[in-house]
């Protein structure tokens, strides 16, 4: 099975636009996952910022795999963006440190969240890894 990057992208998008706070944008264009923001009224924020799908779907010797680490790296990549746009950490409270991202296939879905597996702070739906082909 090969792995169709934008269909990857696509579903991610999907999945990280619902866990998102208020106000921010997470969408697909041409296999790339873009994140985006709206300036608070404080003056932070804005501005977008992006993971290229296809081009970190070579990490890793199988699919399973590749699938991991792209989601995982994509799902840290919309922390570091949240976390740096709304001077606040994400996801959870005020308090330090904030929940790593985390991602694994576990029968044949890949499953993210924030935090540890057995009490995440925060969790994406799974993907159905044969559906992206």
């Amino acid at each position: 099975m090969i792995v169709d990057s934008e269909k990857l992208a696509r579903a991610l998008a999907d999945r990280f636009q619902r866990i998102v706070p208020t106000g921010y944008q997470v969408y697909e264009d041409q296999g790339m996952l873009w994140y985006h923001g709206r300036p608070s009224p404080d003056g932070y924020g804005g501005g977008s910022s992006g993971s290229y799908i296809a081009e970190n779907l070579h990490y890793g010797d199988t699919v399973e795999e590749q699938v991991t680490w792209c989601a995982e790296h994509a799902l840290s990549e919309l922390q570091d963006y949240l976390d740096e746009t709304s001077t606040e950490p994400w996801p959870g409270e005020r308090t330090l440190p904030v929940p790593k991202a985390h991602a694994a296939v576990i029968e044949g879905k890949v499953h993210m969240w924030f935090g540890d597996a057995d009490a995440p702070v925060l969790e994406c739906e799974p993907i159905d890894i044969a559906t992206l082909d």
